[in-house]
């Protein structure tokens, strides 16, 4: 990885490290004062919501962000077509509301889903101002608007009502909140404005592939919503609460780093899509580094999920204990193959996206549907299954673009699994050692074990094992180290 893009990355994820903070504290306090059935209504709403808002990065997003030369007019037809398609979907979501109600079996669903709808239009407006924020890498704004947004919809809205009683609606009310902070300040920080233009120059996305990639976004959005539409159909809302706040645990590391990942590598890899050598050794780079840091948060947060769960969540919770630490164990896949959507999107390969993005949907529905049957942390096992298989579909058409070998892959991956091996081994060698009661000292005397176990392979064992991305940041952390006692 090249020390532009590593830095990017680094300020971006940085940037979301508070953001992170705010949605752990949002998580906590709001698990006391909602119930789970409170949050099946919210997931079985965003599910809906989050249709129109993968439509709009993948039709309009995407677009702007690969297109090579765009002019004022063009943003404005584009933020034209994006919020005249954002009002025919909202005048649609309150046709059929009752019929979604219907669906779920939640009484009182079709309400919230026509209270929510106005989202759209704000998801419309961020789509276009974040492309172009892209665009300019403007990383640490990115970032900034990421936390103010949460913090004004989570902390500021959300959990004063909770705390009132409100239940489902502080929730939906935040959310609402949130994204019209969102559209507000990229907006202002993109220069996009609201001047609206209607023009053919507005289909230029769809021309240039930005249709299959509008699909690609859809299937996407099918594919990670597919889990949490089974659950609440198939076991109602109480498990799809469990359910989707575990999955939201997962999702609160995937956007704080595989979305900041996809915002730098996908315009890398676009202009990268005419160099074949470059782009190879960026993304053999990238994932020599991302790899084994995504294997040890998963390996990590599942061995430690009975305690992440009572602090986070509360002891009204603990059913969700099994479905955190399944979903957890695949992480690494989960966020690797955001790096692998990068390539394979940066280089224009929409219909091979949209393909994969359909084996991807169909395999999640199918083995959420068989794994129904063994309750919520069935539909974990399942989801957890799909995730790997997407995940090796995408590293093998990333790799064929690339022409990376199958033994260069191979080594990023014995490489990487060094390190969750030695974390369970200490973690299994220190639980037939001490009581496994869940205890505050004990779970500080783990975390500080596994942890010095892991610093002293990084630190000690040689290149050849931990792989030559990894060797090289030591010798930078050894190099700054002996600049600053000098």
């Amino acid at each position: 990885m090249s020390d532009r893009v590593f830095s990017n990355l680094i300020v971006l994820i940085a940037s979301r490290l508070a953001t992170i903070v705010v949605s752990i504290l949002s998580i906590a306090i709001l698990a006391r004062f909602v119930s789970p059935e409170g949050f099946g209504y919210l997931a079985s709403t965003t599910i809906t919501l989050g249709l129109a808002n993968a439509l709009f990065d993948g039709a309009f997003g995407i677009g702007l962000v690969r297109r090579v030369n765009v002019d004022r007019s063009h943003i404005s037809s584009t933020l034209g077509a994006a919020i005249a398609l954002a009002l025919l979907i909202v005048g649609l979501l309150n046709v059929f509301a009752p019929t979604i109600e219907g669906f779920y079996r939640f009484a009182g669903l079709g309400k919230v889903i026509q209270f929510s709808s106005a989202l759209v239009v704000f998801k419309a407006i961020f789509a276009v101002s974040d492309a172009i924020l892209q665009r300019e890498r403007q990383y640490k704004r990115i970032g900034m608007i990421a936390l103010v947004s949460n913090v004004g919809g989570q902390l500021l809205i959300s959990v004063p009502l909770a705390i009132a009683g409100f239940d489902y609606w502080a929730l939906v009310t935040g959310l609402l909140a949130t994204g019209a902070i969102e559209a507000s300040l990229s907006n202002y920080y993109a220069r996009v404005g609201l001047s609206l233009r209607f023009d053919r120059s507005s289909l230029d996305e769809f021309r240039d592939g930005g249709g299959l990639f509008g699909l690609t976004q859809l299937l996407s959005w099918a594919s990670l919503s597919g889990s949490n539409i089974v659950a609440g159909y198939t076991l109602g809302a109480t498990a799809l609460g469990l359910y989707s706040r575990s999955w939201k645990l997962l999702d609160v590391v995937v956007s704080a780093t595989g979305t900041p990942m996809q915002k730098v590598f996908m315009p890398v890899f676009a202009s990268l899509r005419h160099d074949q050598d470059r782009a190879r050794i960026e993304f053999l780079s990238a994932m020599g580094t991302l790899l084994p840091s995504f294997a040890i948060i998963g390996t990590l947060v599942a061995l430690h999920s009975n305690f992440i769960v009572i602090v986070l969540l509360g002891k009204d919770w603990l059913q969700a204990v099994n479905v955190v630490s399944v979903l957890f164990s695949v992480l690494f896949a989960r966020l690797s193959y955001k790096l692998c959507e990068g390539v394979i999107v940066g280089f224009g390969k929409a219909r091979v996206s949209a393909t994969l993005q359909t084996i991807y949907g169909l395999t999640m529905v199918t083995g959420t549907w068989a794994g129904s049957r063994y309750g919520v942390v069935g539909i974990a096992w399942g989801a957890s299954i799909a995730i790997l298989v997407f995940y090796c579909l995408t590293l093998f058409f990333a790799a064929q673009l690339l022409a990376c070998g199958f033994i260069d892959i191979l080594k990023l991956h014995m490489h990487a699994i060094i390190f969750p091996i030695a974390a369970l081994v200490t973690h299994l060698t220190l639980e037939r050692a001490i009581p496994s009661d869940v205890h505050v000292w004990q779970e500080l005397l783990f975390c500080t074990t596994e942890g010095g176990v892991l610093t002293a392979i990084f630190i000690l064992l040689p290149g050849t094992v931990i792989g030559p991305e990894l060797a090289r940041i030591r010798r930078k952390v050894f190099a700054k180290a002996q600049r600053l006692r000098a």
